[in-house]
């Protein structure tokens, strides 16, 4: 289920402490929205998405019973919790406010990595702009591309940690065919 939560109602840690420790449901946050805009081009209230998930089956009664306890709007079934969870930082909408997704805050045991992971185009566009970066900034070992990215590009990082054999062979090549030219 989900609902939409204004934090002049209650607070978000009230709501969290509710929602967490009183129920003891698995939620996840969405980023404050505090940029969306109205068709009109009114600015809308700010406010947060919350998915709420149970472990059986509730009525939209019961669900309505906690929306009303936190002075929320009535709440919503959910039937794709990744499209839900993507929409909390409108990342498939790109005409749409866009949210850090770092400041999506999760409760209990839920992993919301899994809905973010690149597609395999999306994964050969980041190897290509990662290789393309190295040869700009005469990059030819992992471990030196390794370093910039922790600094300076998690998402190439976490590229990287997952897929470090492709980009590794690019530039094993080419530190190997550098070495060839100084031996020469």
């Amino acid at each position: 289920w989900t609902f939409i939560f204004y934090p002049e109602s209650k607070t978000l840690q009230e709501c969290k402490n509710y929602l967490v420790d009183e129920l003891h449901l698995t939620i996840v946050i969405s980023p404050f929205h505090d940029k969306d805009i109205n068709p009109d081009g009114t600015p809308k209230k700010p406010h947060y998405h919350i998915l709420i998930s149970f472990s059986s089956k509730k009525t939209f009664e019961q669900v309505k019973e906690i929306t009303d306890f936190l002075i929320s709007p009535i709440p919503q079934p959910c039937s794709n919790k990744s499209g839900m969870i993507r929409y909390f930082i409108h990342i498939d909408n790109p005409e749409k406010a866009q949210y850090q997704k770092s400041e999506i805050q999760t409760f209990g045991n839920i992993d919301i990595e899994d809905y973010f992971k690149p597609s395999s185009t999306e994964k050969a566009q980041m190897a290509k702009e990662i290789l393309q970066f190295c040869n700009e900034n005469k990059i030819d070992s992992i471990a030196e591309l390794n370093d910039y990215c922790m600094e300076n590009n998690f998402d190439w990082f976490c590229f990287l940690f997952n897929n470090p054999f492709y980009v590794n062979m690019v530039l094993s090549r080419r530190h190997s065919a550098k070495r060839e030219k100084i031996q020469d």
